[in-house]
């Protein structure tokens, strides 16, 4: 490997690059994190006294004119199209939180840069990297499964709605609710099952509960909210989607369900066998489950479920290895493990369920 070390840049100086990503890159040999810029100066000089950074910017241009070497986006989701784009003009390779953009037409955009000036643009999905969606790929990627045929999936939240109230509750500044925030991660993990496979029809329904959202605050999400914007995004979505070949894909989710705890859940059902995975996306203490767990159907027989580590598939493990990987591909100047592309996919799923609300 290539012993240079790279210096990262972090845009946005909020919950994310606090708790997750500047934690996780202290992790990880062969970086620093260089810089940090927030509108916020005051937000930006308190994430880099708290991590010792040495370089605090509030110019954007100024940020990316430095000898940063690549860029970690993790600022409101209606900015990540145009950091993105100015971050690849300055030539910084860019590692973008979800959701990549909003809009098919702007990814697409990001993707063309930066094959022209040979920069990784990696979208940040993390939960790729856990543990037990790594396995499960595996398994499903050896056609241990047989051919899929249908998948089920659900990111649920009793009282999970990120700061009722800030951006993340706006449709202007995030885009969208619970699909566009939980969504991106479900349905991304889904697409990796499903690869080249085409939708075809759909039926989807949203909620918006604007009755209890304020009492729902995600009490795990650890950050003041100064803002007092209009809430107006969904807070619930369960679409159903028939692909090519007939598989279908059935996703739910919720910030607000009327439920114990909040989990996460894959059924992936193939010609051969069935997987269930029962856990739990993202920071939140509040879990329906003790263990994390997977259980493979064979039809014939189901076998013992398989208990897994929760030190060792927890989100910011996920994170560890995330950023390892991204910096290894800037260090060695090689294709990242999750592609332009695959955010691509993403994004276009999601546009297009929207036009159903």
């Amino acid at each position: 490997m290539n012993s240079k070390i790279i210096k990262l840049g972090i845009l946005g100086a909020g919950w994310i690059s606090n708790k997750a990503h500047i934690p996780a890159l202290k992790k990880i040999k062969n970086v620093t994190v260089d810089a940090i810029c927030d509108t916020n100066s005051l937000k930006a000089e308190e994430t880099a006294l708290q991590h010792s950074i040495p370089n605090v910017y509030i110019d954007i241009n100024a940020f990316l004119n430095s000898d940063i070497d690549a860029v970690i986006i993790a600022t409101p989701n209606n900015t990540h199209y145009q950091l993105s784009k100015l971050s690849l003009e300055h030539d910084k390779h860019v590692l973008c939180e979800k959701p990549i953009t909003i809009h098919t037409s702007e990814i697409e955009y990001l993707n063309q840069i930066s094959a022209k000036r040979k920069k990784i643009f990696m979208p940040a999905f993390v939960n790729r990297f856990r543990t037990d969606i790594q396995h499960v790929k595996s398994i499903v990627k050896n056609g241990e499964i047989g051919k899929i045929k249908e998948i089920k999936a659900g990111w649920m939240r009793k009282n999970g709605v990120p700061r009722p109230g800030s951006w993340f509750t706006n449709k202007d500044y995030a885009g969208g609710g619970v699909l566009i925030d939980l969504g991106s991660h479900i349905i991304d993990i889904c697409l990796m099952f499903l690869e080249n496979e085409q939708p075809l029809k759909y039926s989807v329904d949203f909620s918006n509960d604007k009755s209890g959202i304020k009492n729902s605050n995600a009490k795990w999400f650890e950050e003041k909210n100064t803002e007092s914007l209009p809430i107006n995004i969904e807070t619930s979505m369960n679409a159903k989607i028939i692909y090519t070949n007939d598989i279908k894909m059935q996703v739910e989710l919720s910030w607000m369900s009327p439920i114990n705890n909040d989990y996460t859940y894959f059924h992936v059902k193939g010609t051969k066998a069935s997987i269930y995975i029962n856990t739990l996306f993202g920071f939140s203490t509040n879990r329906m489950y003790e263990k994390d767990e997977f259980l493979i159907d064979n039809y014939n027989k189901k076998n013992n479920p398989v208990m897994l580590d929760l030190e060792n598939n927890d989100s910011f493990t996920a994170f560890v290895r995330m950023l390892t990987s991204f910096v290894s591909s800037v260090s060695n100047s090689c294709q990242s493990e999750i592609l332009p592309e695959d955010g691509i996919k993403s994004v276009k799923l999601i546009e297009e369920l929207y036009k159903y609300n």
